[in-house]
């Protein structure tokens, strides 16, 4: 994307740079997504809100992914590695290419991030990376506000990405905060950094200390409040509102129920950090039925798969058809 000032048209910024605070934040800009394309006036910076980037930075931590081709490169599946840098792709393609250093074996090579269309690793933990301005930017697949013309029109704010906006005023161009689908009754977990909850907890509902007690706990949806934010009730009948984004709903399982793991290793690495951990052999489990054999307070789940004993996080896991399964498998 391309960022030309309105003030200043000989001046133009790249991604990093125009959310990065260059160039004067009281200056509107126009932003340009192709070359040739349409061109989208942006209010200010100035006062605008910003949001922490976090995922496949310097420091994350990844996996082999949907495209890995590098046979045991990495030290063999489930093995990690952390990345040490983002990187062009000669003059081809700019930020597609990680750098990364394999725990196992210590080696550093590249990898597709992106480039033509390719994604060799997956991220276990993410780092962040700078901060952006969420109402600045397009939203994948929707159309532009207006062709380019030599006079701008009077300027409507660009609709916001609901999942990435942290607050903000509803505008009618936006999807309706219905989206997020979560119900009275729904049980659902925060499953964030605190830092990042603290952020995100501004302007809906704010913070309070005692909100540290629950981060690994699962509640239940009260209500849903005109703007958007919920209602959680948690244990003790303390009830906290909430940002809908900082939430992820849970399916509840209960003792004796036969369930199937996920099969993706990235996503039950990451889910199981404070949720029982991860060990290589977990890896055999990806994808396979057992039967739940204990619910914890916390809405984590013990399970027995090929008679291997696991601690889940629930996001592992989902309810499987009922099937025959070996007693020496469940025992």
């Amino acid at each position: 994307m391309r960022w030309t000032c309105v003030t200043c048209p000989d001046t133009n910024l790249c991604t990093q740079c125009y959310h990065g605070g260059k160039h004067s934040l009281d200056h509107e800009f126009l932003r340009i997504v192709h070359p040739n394309g349409i061109r989208v006036k942006l209010h200010s910076r100035f006062g605008a809100r910003r949001v922490m980037a976090v995922g496949i930075f310097p420091n994350a931590e990844v996996v082999r992914g949907h495209d890995w081709l590098w046979g045991d490169q990495d030290g063999g599946l489930g093995k990690c590695g952390k990345l040490q840098k983002i990187r062009g792709w000669e003059n081809e393609t700019s930020r597609s290419i990680a750098e990364v250093e394999w725990a196992e074996t210590g080696k550093c090579n590249v990898y597709r991030v992106g480039h033509k269309g390719k994604v060799d690793i997956k991220c276990l933990k993410p780092a962040p990376g700078g901060y952006y301005y969420p109402s600045h930017l397009p939203v994948l697949g929707a159309p532009q506000l207006f062709h380019a013309t030599q006079d701008i029109p009077d300027y409507t704010p660009p609709t916001v990405l609901l999942t990435t906006d942290v607050g903000g005023p509803l505008r009618s161009s936006e999807v309706p905060f219905e989206h997020h689908g979560l119900v009275p009754g729904d049980n659902v977990r925060v499953g964030l950094d605190v830092d990042v909850f603290k952020i995100m907890q501004e302007g809906h509902g704010d913070w309070d200390d005692s909100l540290l007690n629950n981060l690994s706990d699962v509640g239940t949806v009260q209500s849903v409040l005109d703007n958007g934010d919920i209602r959680v009730k948690y244990s003790g009948s303390r009830i906290y509102t909430l940002n809908h984004n900082a939430v992820t709903k849970v399916t509840c399982f209960s003792t004796g129920d036969i369930v199937q793991v996920i099969d993706d290793i990235a996503a039950v690495h990451s889910f199981q950090e404070n949720h029982g951990g991860w060990v290589d052999d977990m890896a055999l489990s990806l994808g396979q039925v057992g039967r739940v054999v204990k619910v914890f307070p916390t809405g984590d789940v013990r399970v027995v798969v090929n008679s291997r004993t696991w601690t889940y996080n629930p996001r592992c896991l989902s309810h499987a058809p009922l099937k025959e399964i070996a007693e020496d498998e469940c025992a």
